[in-house]
């Protein structure tokens, strides 16, 4: 067979066996699976030739493998020849290797490898497709928390392929965010937010002048970690927000807003409440006035009011009566 093949590319290997007795041949065999075809034929003094073929696929598992061919006779005698399988593919497995992780600020040297035949040759590509370098190694120096992702392109004859983007575990202290800050909420009072970015994440500590506050709630997002601070009246006019990690700690004071401001929203919501009150009062007097207007009114209007009740004919004034007549003389 040919001293070198390609993986995923048909190949075929011949086995060849010399012997003397035709009417009962070697029977041939192979190591690795295949289409077989075999060929007999006579030679010179008596001699006969037995061909075996083996036509079959290989791939990079083969690589470095040998190839048997076992010639077995009826009599119980084996003989084998085999050849090593020297198959050529292109790179496999491509990574990247580096520290697991580093410091803000130092340097890290990147490892690239793969599996391949013949060996590969390797660019250093950026995130955005530049190429940073030539090797199987790449220098990084003064690293920080913003340094992008790299990957490792492997070529040889037979191809290429890339690695995945390697991100560096970069190790840096916490960084308290301009966005952190206090302010009030309806309902809820004081609330602080500290969002810190550190890798690994920090430790959060609140207190006032006095006294230490527990965290309310902890949101972590990726390296960024937010954490709140929630507070009724009586709270401090500042607190303090201090993160700390393996690299360093950060302290920031956020003031917290003038306290007024929610005492003039509840007295305001105080004085509409009452107002609201005594607007429902006067409203509900009117409507009894009112009806007691109505009920007087009609009864003024009735004219049963206007009888001569006692007399016989209603539109004649009504006379006094004999006892009232005796009494008004005397």
């Amino acid at each position: 067979m040919k001293e070198e093949v390609m993986s995923q590319r048909e190949m075929t290997a011949t086995c060849i066996v010399s012997h003397s007795c035709p009417s009962d041949p070697p029977r041939l065999s192979w190591s690795h699976k295949g289409t077989l075809a075999s060929n007999s034929q006579p030679q010179d003094h008596g001699q006969w030739r037995l061909t075996s073929s083996l036509t079959f696929t290989p791939s990079r598992e083969d690589h470095n493998e040998p190839l048997v061919c076992s010639a077995e006779f009826s009599t119980g005698k084996k003989v084998t020849s085999n050849k090593t399988l020297k198959v050529k593919y292109p790179p496999y497995n491509v990574n990247v290797k580096s520290n697991s992780s580093v410091k803000e600020n130092t340097s890290v040297e990147l490892i690239c490898s793969c599996d391949s035949n013949p060996p590969a040759s390797f660019q250093w590509i950026s995130l955005n497709g530049t190429v940073l370098a030539n090797g199987t190694t790449y220098k990084l120096n003064n690293v920080s928390r913003y340094t992008e992702a790299i990957s490792c392109t492997a070529s040889n004859t037979e191809g290429q392929n890339n690695s995945s983007p390697q991100m560096i575990n970069v190790l840096y202290p916490p960084e308290i965010k301009n966005e952190s800050s206090c302010k009030y909420e309806l309902l809820s009072a004081t609330v602080c937010v500290c969002i810190v970015d550190s890798n690994p994440p920090s430790e959060v500590k609140w207190f006032g002048p006095s006294t230490a506050f527990p965290s309310s709630s902890v949101e972590q997002n990726g390296f960024l970690s937010i954490f709140t601070l929630q507070g009724w009246l009586g709270f401090p006019n500042a607190v303090h927000c201090s993160a700390s990690n393996s690299e360093g700690n950060s302290v920031i004071t956020l003031q917290v807003p003038y306290h007024g401001i929610i005492y003039i929203a509840v007295a305001t919501a105080a004085v509409l409440v009452i107002l609201v009150i005594i607007s429902v009062c006067v409203a509900k007097r009117h409507c009894k006035r009112q009806k007691t207007n109505d009920i007087y009114t009609n009864y003024q209007e009735d004219p049963r009011v206007n009888m001569n009740w006692g007399c016989d004919d209603g539109h004649l004034p009504c006379e006094p009566d004999e006892d009232e007549a005796i009494y008004a003389n005397t």
